[in-house]
Formats: C-alpha cells, sequence, structure tokens
C-alpha cells in the first residue's frame, strides 16, 4: 500500500503537515503546485526514482504536457530557497488561521473543525453557498469559493476561507463583518444542519 500525500494548498507556508503528524516515513509519494504559496505555476512530484519514472512513463497528463519555462523554474527555485530559510511566513499564517477562526466562532458562525490553514464555514445548502459567495463578491469585492459535491458531501456544502500570512487584522476584521451581514441577509444557519440529499 502507498502513503501519499497531495499538497493542493500551501504546503510552504503551512509547513509539511506529515512532519507535523509524525508520519513523514510513511509517505511514498508527495505531490504538490508551485503555485499559491510558491507564487509561480507548475507542480511537483517526489518519492523514490522508480516511483517518479514510472510516473513519468504512465502519466498521461505528463506525457502530453511541455516543461516550465526557464524563469518559471528560476521562480521556483528562489521561493523555496526562501520559504526553506525563512519561519516569518509559517508564523504569520498560522496567527491570521487562528484570528479568522476566533472571530468567525464569536459571531457564532459555523467553522467547521479543521486542523490545516483552511477554515471551513459550514453552509449545507448548494444553492445557498453559490449567493453567499456571489453576494460577498458584489456587495464587499470579497472573492470565496463555494464548496460543493462532489468536492464535498451533498448537505455539507462551505465557503473554505485560506487565510494568508499577508493578511492583516484590518483584513480580517472586514470579511466578518461581510460574512455576518451577508449570512443576516440570507437567513443563514448558526449550527451545522446538513439537509436532505
Amino acid at each position: 500500500m502507498l502513503g501519499d500525500l497531495e499538497f493542493l494548498y500551501p504546503t510552504a507556508v503551512c509547513g509539511c503537515v506529515s512532519q507535523e503528524q509524525g508520519v513523514a516515513d510513511q509517505i511514498d509519494i508527495i505531490q504538490g503546485t508551485l503555485g499559491k504559496a510558491f507564487g509561480m505555476q507548475g507542480g511537483y512530484v517526489t518519492g523514490s526514482a522508480a516511483m517518479v519514472d514510472c510516473i513519468r512513463s504512465f502519466g498521461a497528463s505528463f506525457i502530453f504536457s511541455t516543461s516550465l519555462a526557464p524563469v518559471l523554474c528560476a521562480g521556483a527555485i528562489a521561493s523555496v530557497s526562501h520559504l526553506m530559510r525563512s519561519q516569518e511566513e509559517r508564523r504569520l499564517q498560522r496567527e491570521r488561521v487562528a484570528e479568522v477562526k476566533s472571530k468567525l466562532t464569536a459571531r457564532g458562525l459555523p467553522v467547521m473543525d479543521n486542523p490545516s490553514h483552511i477554515v471551513p464555514v459550514f453552509v449545507g445548502d448548494p444553492v445557498k453557498v453559490k449567493t453567499l459567495t456571489d453576494r460577498l463578491l458584489q456587495n464587499h469585492n470579497i472573492y470565496l469559493q463555494p464548496i460543493n459535491y462532489p468536492t464535498v458531501a451533498r448537505g455539507t456544502e462551505r465557503i473554505r476561507i485560506a487565510p494568508g500570512p499577508c493578511h492583516t487584522s484590518e483584513m480580517v476584521d472586514a470579511l466578518v463583518e461581510a460574512l455576518v451581514t451577508e449570512w443576516i441577509m440570507l437567513g443563514l444557519p448558526k449550527e451545522m444542519v446538513r439537509i436532505a440529499a
């Protein structure tokens, strides 16, 4: 059985979850993106030479893709090198995540438990979560992605907030106020009640 760890979110800023949880020695493959925290584009796969060769040989998306431009490779190397030396970005992101969770919870919004840097807020209805995110963009210039089936089970629709190290407390306050305002306007529940699928 293979241990696979997929980093779709900011690996560099979050730190390696497998190391934090003491299971790094059980991971055979790590795949991730060079976007978001690294500020570039593209992705990577790490593992044994045999595993990487197998992916290279049989992975359809790899076979039919082109390599990254040299400038993107240089940028990725610079980003990874910086984040290997710096802990400041991780510290700031953890502070912002704790702040967002605390302030949303204090205002009674249904923040779902999650150990990562993602702050999921339960809505429980596919139409309402889309309406909420549309209103946040239209009325407050805040973009959040609605998360629906098949990404999550029907009846567990949510928004996911990903606070970053460059967000300020003032930005967090504006987000919380906007969410509370729209939550009330839409009559969304403040408890996690799953709708019938």
